[in-house]
């Protein structure tokens, strides 16, 4: 196991139970009576007429910019990084400053 990988072990017992609803007819809890007297309170207003503030506003803007050229390349990528004095085809060198690299502290 490498130690950036953790792996849960869990059991789906252990994960908790399944909700278990049941069919319930429907209840009445409250109800507010009309009241005739308060609809002079509101003015009635079409849809059509109404305005949001609500609502973000929204732009479009473009621009005409420059173009750039663009080109790739490839690079192949067998062995790198290491120093000009270890040769990365010879085992032992490899070996020896992988060694060094492990006993320096700041490594």
């Amino acid at each position: 196991m490498n130690e950036y990988e953790y792996i849960y072990m869990k059991k789906r017992r252990d994960f908790g139970r399944y909700c278990n609803f049941d069919s319930v007819d429907a209840k009445i809890l409250g109800q507010i009576e009309r009241q005739p007297q308060c609809g002079d309170m509101f003015v009635e207003q079409t849809i059509i007429n109404a305005v949001f503030h609500n609502i973000v506003t929204m732009s479009e803007h473009s621009v005409n910019t420059a173009r750039v050229r663009t080109s790739s390349r490839v690079m192949n990528h067998v062995e790198g990084g290491w120093p000009k004095e270890v040769d990365s085809t010879e085992a032992q060198d490899t070996l020896k400053y992988r060694k060094r690299l492990e006993k320096d502290p700041q490594f």
